[in-house]
């Protein structure tokens, strides 16, 4: 079922032909929003937010779903169900009541009934009906897009503006001189904060594109299949997921994303291409995966070329390229599958032969494709932006490889064009290189290029540590009601922070904490990571003496001392310089605080790697007093994700 973030409520107010249509509303069409944790929004609710036309008209084309009420003859009511059937082909829901007769154009349209007179008793029938609505994918309810099918939707997310101090935070993270974890973090909190403002999915684009050029891969997978869920034909989410599933090794779910562009009726010949390329990436992967394990070269190079998977990946190159001959990248792919298998053919004649395999459309490939693909990348670095300017330069590098230019050179040419090239890309570089080197396809060259742009190459990526995430209550303050953490229990809280350390050592050997550095908990936590000589991160909601007025010196005990001993072994990070929220945060609930931030902000760190490699020890009551950024809030958000929750305390120090 589509999720569903907005909704907009079109209907009469007050009492109209003796029916009170706030009751309707208050028992009827508001719980069943609600139900699907939607709160209801109405012409009502934006008379004081600014020019309400324009806010109006901005709700009925980018609400998810739309419910109008046409009970009674209301003129702005058909007005703005009008406006959303021109706008939007589906998800608006029309109910009534027989109060006034319904209108003959409207007469042959579904609608729900409901009973004016007992409301609620409809309102399992009205949760149903919108619950279907969602369902159906490609159903149109517009009697406007019904009647002219060629019609296109507009953009919604064109009308929908994200705050330019979000746009700002996302570049700042992307270029700051942090590690990839540090930003994928950051990145992940954003991520997890804008869900249900109704710039989400806007503001998710900007996430997924940093962490995709990043190489966060997993990160990126759940920014846009969050921005599919909104919509299965996105066509940017599409293309991307299907690189990222490639990446992860799951390429069923990478032809699924393929299949989905090339299925969507408004998809470009551009958009097309494009996909058509990532089909043949995909089929290239395969290939290479086929023959990389056979034991000798011999059998390496038979195998790339029996395997039929060299020539459907070439020729759906070759497709992509013809159908967008200013998209080069499937016309360089192309070029170069078509060499590898023309010099694997010539080296093993008997072998090419007993295939009995056409070379035709292929010998078609290298007579004409190193001219053409040349023009097509000359005319894209006219109006090349710097980063495909680059991509295209090494493009070009590629066609004077194919063409078996000498090593010397080559190298050279290589040299200058990757030298500034993105990890992603001098990645793909390589790799192509690496199928000619393996192959021993113009090895000398291959050779020769790849040992300039080794210093380019990526760090290896290490195993990532198993981690802690720490969550606790604070020592009791002086005087408090009802104890809770008294200074008494604090050796009895060490032990089984002990105890449970080791339960984990005793499974995974990198393991690294992160936590606050509170009072109690927090500071009981770190201490004894460290004891282990393990590392542990500090995470702060606020600068050092802010964060140590609030968490840490209120409590009874030498904490102060403690929490500066640890902050001078470790400097910590710092969320935000007071509790004042960002301005982009404004739309979230009343209740949210830099506390529930700063809980979000650290969940994101562990969660970096995923649920199934970390775990939550809390130090909890039980209860639910502290309210949202306490420790209840933090076991159930981790539970929400995934991840081990271990409870410490109850029944031994609460």
């Amino acid at each position: 079922m589509k999720n569903i973030n907005s909704a907009f409520v079109i209907r009469p107010f007050n009492v109209k032909s003796n029916v009170d249509f706030e009751i309707i509303h208050e028992v009827l069409i508001a719980p069943a929003l609600e139900n699907f944790g939607i709160t209801r929004t109405t012409t009502l609710d934006i008379l004081e937010a600014g020019n309400i036309r324009a806010d109006m008209f901005r709700l009925l084309l980018t609400a998810d779903v739309v419910v109008a009420d046409l009970s009674v003859h209301n003129a702005n009511v058909f007005y703005e169900l009008g406006i959303r059937h021109a706008l939007v082909k589906k998800h608006t829901i029309m109910i009534r009541s027989e109060v006034d007769q319904f209108p003959f154009d409207l007469f042959t349209d579904r609608y729900f009934p409901y009973e004016h007179t007992n409301p609620q008793a409809s309102l399992p029938k009205l949760i149903e009906a919108i619950e279907q609505t969602l369902n159906t994918a490609n159903e149109t309810d517009s009697p406007v897009f019904d009647l002219l099918p060629g019609l296109a939707e507009p953009d919604a997310e064109s009308f929908i503006a994200v705050p330019p101090g979000f746009s700002e935070k996302v570049r700042e993270v992307r270029a700051a001189k942090t590690s990839e974890v540090t930003k994928t973090t950051d990145l992940a909190l954003l991520a997890t904060e804008i869900a249900g403002l109704r710039w989400e999915i806007a503001g998710l684009r900007h996430i997924g594109r940093a962490l995709f050029k990043m190489k966060a891969f997993n990160a990126a997978r759940q920014a846009w299949e969050r921005i599919r869920e909104s919509d299965p034909g996105d066509i940017e989410a599409n293309h991307l997921l299907s690189t990222i599933y490639q990446r992860l090794g799951q390429l069923p779910q990478a032809e699924i994303a393929v299949d989905r562009v090339l299925q969507h009726r408004g998809a470009s010949k551009s958009a097309r291409s494009e996909a058509l390329a990532l089909r043949a990436r995909n089929a290239k992967r395969e290939w290479v995966e086929d023959w990389n394990s056979r034991p000798t070269v011999a059998d390496k190079r038979k195998r790339a070329l029996t395997s039929p998977l060299l020539r459907k990946a070439c020729l759906a190159y070759y497709d992509a390229y013809l159908l967008d001959l200013r998209n080069f990248y499937p016309g360089v792919n192309a070029l170069a599958c078509a060499v590898l298998l023309s010099e694997l053919a010539k080296a093993q004649p008997a072998i090419a032969r007993a295939l009995d395999v056409t070379m035709e459309p292929f010998e078609t490939m290298l007579a004409w494709l190193p001219g053409s693909v040349r023009v097509s990348i000359q005319a894209a670095l006219e109006d090349a932006s710097e980063d495909d300017r680059v991509w295209a330069e090494v493009s070009l590098a590629d066609l004077d490889f194919c063409a078996g230019m000498d090593a010397d050179v080559l190298a050279l040419r290589y040299e200058s064009r990757t030298a500034n090239i993105e990890p992603f890309n001098i990645g793909a570089v390589r790799d192509q290189l690496a199928i000619f080197r393996d192959l021993e396809v113009f090895a000398p060259a291959a050779l020769a290029v790849l040992e300039v742009i080794k210093q380019a190459k990526e760090a290896p990526r290490a195993e990532p540590p198993y981690v802690i995430l720490f969550t606790g209550h604070r020592v009791d303050v002086p005087g408090r009601d009802v104890p809770r953490f008294p200074l008494t229990k604090v050796g009895a809280a060490e032990q089984e922070i002990d105890r449970t350390i080791e339960s984990i050592l005793a499974k995974h050997e990198n393991v690294i904490g992160v936590a606050g550095a509170a009072s109690g908990g927090d500071i009981l936590f770190h201490e004894a990571m460290r004891r282990r000589g393990l590392t542990t991160e500090i995470y702060l909601a606020l600068p050092p003496d802010p964060y140590a007025r609030e968490s840490v010196e209120p409590s009874q005990g030498d904490w102060h001392d403690r929490f500066h001993a640890l902050l001078r072994a470790t400097p910590p990070r710092v969320l935000q310089e007071s509790k004042t929220l960002p301005d982009w945060l404004l739309d979230k609930k009343s209740s949210y605080t830099v506390w529930e931030r700063s809980n979000l902000w650290m969940l994101s760190r562990a969660l970096v790697n995923g649920g199934g490699n970390m775990a939550l020890f809390a130090l909890w009551n039980g209860e639910s007093g502290d309210g949202p950024g306490g420790t209840k809030d933090m076991v159930d958000r981790a539970r929400e994700r995934g991840a081990n929750v271990k409870v410490l305390g109850q029944g031994t120090i609460f």
